[in-house]
């Protein structure tokens, strides 16, 4: 259903966009062979990026936890200028809280 949805998409452009449709389509999708009823192997398999199977399932999707642990580690450490040694403290008090919360759930 990917390349069918990929279509329905690409049906919504005009040729503004063929240069970025035609990148998704060799990296995501594979291109169509010359016989028009296969496509080539794409650059990045479905299975890699595909996280329909996830979001059905309810199950986060591989993005998000780390996204948001990096927002919240990029409000602790949130100093302007800031040096080195400044922010090992920073990450040495994150490891720390880090195996606090590990205790805490084992």
């Amino acid at each position: 259903q990917i390349i069918t949805g990929f279509d329905l998409v690409c049906d919504q452009f005009d040729g503004d966009a063929d240069d970025l449709l035609e990148y998704f389509e060799k990296t995501c999708f594979g291109e169509p062979k010359i016989s028009g009823t296969v496509r080539k192997k794409p650059q990045f398999d479905h299975k890699l990026w595909n996280i329909h199977d996830r979001v059905v399932a309810t199950v986060p999707r591989p993005n998000n936890s780390v996204e948001g642990w990096h927002n919240a580690f990029a409000n602790r450490v949130a100093i302007s200028h800031s040096t080195i040694v400044k922010l090992g403290e920073k990450v040495r008090r994150e490891q720390s809280k880090f195996e606090v919360d590990m205790t805490k759930i084992l």
